[in-house]
């Protein structure tokens, strides 16, 4: 026997997690993913990314022989039913949408070691937020472009019914597909909520049902029912952003950024880029 690293409890020699606390007793520079197959289908090759619920890899399904990226949640989150229901959700809204702007997704599943894992198109290039970071603000015709291509994704996806919540720069992925560049992928549907006939406020807490509060919708704020306009908000911040160089509203503070969202009226942007026709201040804000 010896200890877990996290919470001391007492596990086997050869315990990957802790059963006490779900803990990784894997190091840091350790990933005993690469090199195995998940599902008999997904050769893992190499981490690719990752965050606070899974790790992305660069995986090769065995059969086909094709490249692929696979998202695997994290072992101590598979206990957690919000985070699993979210992971399913991501999974099950990217894969009803037929739409060539939101990433697909090839399957779904768990995998021998208990976690489950989400294999999707393997995509090369960056996010909306680091082409932001390296040079903003962008070219109107060229932000024009990368915003019309998420309405296209964002009309498919509210003609089903599905509602993003969580539009932002780093969930708008940018690759090169038929010789386009900028070519957007719309990623994390976890948000994502089924708006049916009778709209019911979301049940999470204020501070817990969004990503970033720079890009907030003033509903969700103030914790009341959302629906496509929730979407055309958190849109038209992402444009105001790339077309002025910064969001409509900052700070350091989360609910100081909330607090203007529902108080505050932002800037005209051609205030902020004199290059700006004043035609945008209008249709902006």
């Amino acid at each position: 026997m010896k200890s877990c690293k996290h919470c001391h409890q007492s596990i086997a020699d050869d315990a990957l997690f802790c059963l006490a606390c779900g803990q990784s007793q894997v190091a840091d520079d350790e990933d005993l993913l690469i090199g195995k197959v998940i599902a008999g289908r997904y050769l893992i090759r190499e981490k690719i990314g990752g965050g606070g619920s899974g790790t992305v890899y660069l995986a090769r399904h065995v059969t086909l022989q094709k490249k692929m990226a696979v998202k695997v949640l994290h072992h101590h989150l598979c206990t957690d039913d919000a985070a699993v229901e979210r992971f399913r959700r991501e999974a099950t809204t990217m894969a009803s949408i037929d739409n060539e702007h939101i990433i697909g997704v090839q399957d779904f599943g768990r995998a021998d070691d208990g976690r489950l894992y989400l294999a999707m198109e393997l995509l090369r290039g960056r996010t909306l937020a680091a082409l932001l970071a390296e040079t903003s603000p962008l070219p109107i015709g060229r932000a024009l472009a990368i915003f019309n291509q998420i309405v296209d994704a964002l009309t498919e996806a509210h003609d089903q019914g599905y509602v993003h919540r969580d539009l932002r720069p780093a969930n708008l992925f940018l690759t090169d597909k038929r010789g386009q560049a900028d070519f957007v992928k719309v990623m994390d549907f976890g948000l994502s909520k089924l708006i049916l006939n009778e709209l019911e406020p979301g049940q999470a807490t204020v501070g817990m049902n969004f990503g970033d509060p720079r890009y907030l919708s003033p509903e969700q704020a103030a914790g009341e029912a959302v629906d496509r306009r929730t979407d055309i908000y958190s849109m038209a911040v992402v444009l105001y952003e790339m077309l002025c160089g910064q969001a409509p509203f900052t700070g350091d503070d989360v609910f100081a950024v909330i607090n203007q969202h529902l108080r505050v009226k932002p800037s005209p942007p051609s205030g902020l880029n004199p290059r700006l026709p004043t035609a945008f201040d209008d249709v902006l804000l």
